[in-house]
């Protein structure tokens, strides 16, 4: 049986499914959460210092005791719903009163019926705001500040608030709170915030909160003070703790902060203390770096921390340092080879394998790898033989592979594929499989193919193109890297079949429409090139289960897309999304959305928040 609670014209609670769903004016708002929060008898008595829910929830740290391995929650759904009612009834009859709601509900909240043109709400919204700042607590006031509400005030009103907030000897003073009153134009605000970023420099007090504003910070500074700024910390911080804010000041242009850089990390690297932020750093300069300075780095580097997979810089110059003759970088080099192929997984030793590394290893040394730590490379293919020579394609048949997919790989080249293949591959070497090792053990499914959380780590990462069998038919190509800029014909003789198509590593510069004729295919790989655009096309692969479209350069995503009826994974990551379309929260199926390393992430606003949480409140598990 359906519950359901009006608390006013504007708010109405459903129980649906066993789930408090919140109504605001007859629209599905969001999935009531977090109930239940647990105090200490003993405890009581403390209330009277306490003045608002974000305060009692701080105080006992809600989040450690409800996700514990001893949480259990005793409350029904009913019995649950009518806690959610009785909050609400409260929160309405004491006029809305953002002290007895968590911040991140009363406000947006709050927020959402002030734009409906609810009279209360336009009556106490920015009264609660003041109000929320002149008490001080300091989560609240970086929230309200983080999140865009100081925007609704005048410069005069802004004025006012700060004036009190920064002379209020009982808060605590925040840095991303004076921030933004300064981005608002607050000319006191600017002041203080340089007094403030002098304090996080000198001390190197610096929080990760702060990376998504402190652009923003010197942008407000004159050349000439973000120059007062440096000095000021290049004369009090001789060694500093990390290289966050030496970055920062050579991302601006100060030479000197990339001296520093460059002397912090040789520094570190020499004292073997080195964390791997400074390896990242270490590559973003390296053009900086003399082929002495480098080399005294690399040939000294404790590989058995660093996976080839994702160190280029390391692996590279060490090839280019066994190129030039240096012998003690070959050595180097094949020590750490070994090491690498004996303590990686089995994702680097492809990677070993593929990009010829495993060729500076003499071939008994090889075998003797082999034979002592029994490495399975692949299932379906012999380990030693891909060690020793690879597997080689060559007119239609495959050599130093198991008997079985010999078979298998014959029975997918009847008919012209013979001509097919090589042409489509682009190559002269191939991996053949009856699976395509991208999925976890522990995850892997019953077609041995997909899977979301795991999708990401496949060995072969364009080392070689690829093809999946499955029954004498090929049913997947991964031709990532291989220099298409225009979608290869070739594909369309495998249009009934295909179910997996990697195109990643490539040089599209238009989403391909040759790809509505695919009538199975599930899995569509477009990450790594040039989009700008995704067609409206897209609706007729029906089938589509999974689309990666990560670093490309899209902005958007059409409304067709709404109609695919299995889409269950979106990878956007890297792209230059700035907001999300509001349509995208009628695609049912979607259970995964990357939106990591999107200008939305480090800027959201309240509409994309709302967007957010109504994926959320669908049960999409969104990653940034």
């Amino acid at each position: 049986m359906m519950r359901e609670f009006k608390v006013n014209d504007y708010i109405k609670l459903k129980l649906e499914n066993k789930k408090t769903i919140l109504y605001v004016a007859g629209e599905r708002y969001r999935q009531c959460t977090n109930l239940k929060l647990k105090v200490p008898i003993d405890k009581i008595s403390t209330f009277k210092e306490i003045k608002s829910i974000d305060e009692l929830t701080e105080k006992y740290d809600l989040s450690k005791y409800r996700y514990s391995k001893d949480y259990k929650y005793t409350l029904t759904p009913e019995e649950e719903f009518w806690g959610y009612c009785s909050n609400l009834q409260v929160w309405n009859e004491h006029d809305y009163d953002t002290r007895l709601l968590h911040r991140f509900y009363a406000f947006p909240l709050l927020k959402k019926l002030y734009e409906l043109g609810d009279p209360k709400a336009k009556s106490v919204f920015k009264k609660e705001i003041i109000k929320r700042f002149q008490e001080g607590h300091k989560l609240t006031s970086v929230y309200l500040a983080e999140y865009g509400y100081l925007r609704l005030f005048t410069l005069e009103e802004l004025d006012k608030l700060f004036h009190e907030y920064i002379n209020n000897d009982k808060i605590k003073k925040d840095i991303v709170v004076i921030g933004q009153f300064s981005f608002y134009n607050v000319e006191p605000a600017r002041e203080e915030l340089k007094k403030s970023l002098e304090n996080v420099l000198v001390n190197e007090s610096f929080r990760p909160i702060y990376c998504t504003h402190i652009q923003n910070w010197f942008k407000q500074l004159t050349r000439q003070e973000l120059e007062n700024l440096f000095n000021i910390y290049q004369n009090q911080v001789k060694i500093p703790k990390n290289n966050t804010i030496l970055r920062l000041f050579k991302n601006l242009g100060f030479t000197e902060a990339v001296h520093s850089l460059k002397s912090l990390i040789i520094n570190r690297f020499s004292n073997g203390k080195e964390t791997e932020d400074d390896y990242y750093r270490l590559a973003e300069i390296s053009n900086n770096f003399t082929v002495e300075e480098l080399k005294k780095i690399i040939l000294n580097v404790d590989y058995s921390k660093y996976d080839f997979y994702s160190h280029y810089l390391f692996h590279s110059k060490l090839k280019e340092f066994v190129k030039s003759g240096d012998k003690n970088a070959e050595k180097v080099l094949v020590d750490a080879v070994i090491k690498r192929f004996i303590l990686g997984n089995q994702k680097e030793r492809f990677f070993l394998i593929g990009n010829k590394f495993v060729n500076f290893i003499p071939i008994e040394k090889r075998k003797e790898i082999l034979n002592e730590h029994n490495f399975s490379i692949l299932t379906s293919l012999s380990s030693t033989r891909i060690l020793e020579y690879g597997i080689n394609y060559t007119k239609g048949t495959i050599k130093n592979n198991e008997d079985f997919l010999t078979e298998e790989f014959n029975k997918a080249m009847k008919g012209n594929l013979e001509a097919i293949i090589p042409k489509l591959l682009k190559s002269d070497s191939l991996i053949v499989s009856n699976e395509f090792r991208f999925v976890h053990k522990k995850y892997r499914k019953e077609n041995h193919w997909y899977n979301f959380d795991y999708y990401k780590s496949s060995i072969y990462e364009g080392t070689h193109p690829s093809i999946l069998l499955q029954d004498g038919k090929i049913i997947g190509f991964d031709l990532e890297n291989c220099n298409y800029d225009t979608f290869p014909t070739e594909l369309l003789n495998f249009a009934d079949t295909l179910k997996t198509l990697k195109l990643g590593w490539n040089r599209f510069k238009f989403f391909p429409r040759e790809l509505v004729t695919f009538k199975s295919i599930e899995w569509l790989s477009l990450g790594r090139n040039y989009l700008t655009t995704v067609h409206k096309s897209i609706e007729n692969i029906k089938t589509l289960k999974i689309l990666d479209l990560s670093v490309n350069h899209l902005r958007s995503l059409p409304i067709e897309i709404t109609s695919l009826p299995k889409l269950e994974y979106i990878d956007l990551t890297g792209n230059s999304f700035k907001a999300l379309p509001p349509y995208i929260t009628k695609l049912k199926p979607l259970k995964w959305l990357y939106l990591s390393n999107n200008p939305i992430v480090k800027r959201r606003d309240l509409r994309t928040d709302q967007i957010i949480l109504k994926l959320k409140n669908n049960g999409v598990k969104i990653i940034m």
